[in-house]
């Protein structure tokens, strides 16, 4: 199968091989090391107590978060179930949306200064994609930060290329990641506790569960809405 944007071939096969290895290797590597029990639930949960009253953690917390998503490293998700686990559901998704805020408004800045060294040094996705989005405004950024068709990186390096408000860009960025903030933050926080043991524990990460399926179906419902708006 081949990538119209990019002219490559996709085979995810050997991706999904990679990353069974990877997990094996891990899981093996923690239960015959002394890792298994530095990583005991009750010795995680102690240390990440730790680290939530640190006053320097949410400044490290952001400044991983932007260097992630600037230079189109992937573990945003990752930093979110993170944020959940150190601080909770709450403060901890505030803190990923003011990171989330904070990092999104770097690459777009960047794509509003435009310059041709800018245009060798983003994906092609993002190129193509900016063109699309010229005509385009708050609603349409709304729906595509709602509904992730495109790689989050990707639109905000295009939206600055395709000078869309700056208002809009912020806005628009801010209401459409926080659902999906709070619900990785909310199911981060639930295993956590789970990991304590509990019944309450339990019915939260059913509640997470719901919450994630039901963004996932809202997601492909409205993706078909998306693509034919920017044409894709």
């Amino acid at each position: 199968m081949t990538d119209k944007s990019t002219g490559t071939e996709k085979n995810p096969k050997w991706r999904v091989a990679i990353i069974i290895v990877v997990l094996v290797a891990v899981a093996l590597t923690i239960y015959f090391t002394p890792l298994r029990e530095i990583l005991n639930p009750k010795n995680v949960q102690a240390w990440l107590k730790d680290i939530s009253t640190e006053w320097w953690a949410p400044l490290v917390f952001i400044l991983l978060y932007c260097s992630a998503t600037t230079f189109f490293f992937p573990p945003a998700t990752a930093l979110s179930l993170a944020a959940g686990a150190i601080w909770g559901w709450f403060i901890g998704g505030l803190w990923v949306l003011c990171a989330s805020s904070v990092a999104s408004a770097i690459p777009y800045f960047i794509g509003r200064s435009g310059g041709g060294w800018l245009s060798n040094k983003i994906p092609a996705q993002a190129q193509q994609l900016y063109k699309k989005l010229q005509n385009e405004g708050f609603t349409t950024l709304l729906l595509m930060r709602l509904v992730p068709i495109v790689p989050y990186t990707v639109l905000n390096y295009a939206a600055g290329l395709a000078n869309i408000k700056t208002r809009d860009y912020l806005v628009a960025t801010a209401i459409g990641t926080i659902p999906g903030i709070f619900i990785f933050t909310y199911l981060s926080d639930s295993i956590a506790a789970g990991a304590i043991g509990g019944k309450e524990a339990f019915i939260r990460i059913l509640i997470a569960g719901a919450l994630l399926a039901a963004l996932v179906l809202v997601s492909r419902f409205l993706a078909s809405k998306v693509r034919r708006r920017i044409g894709s």
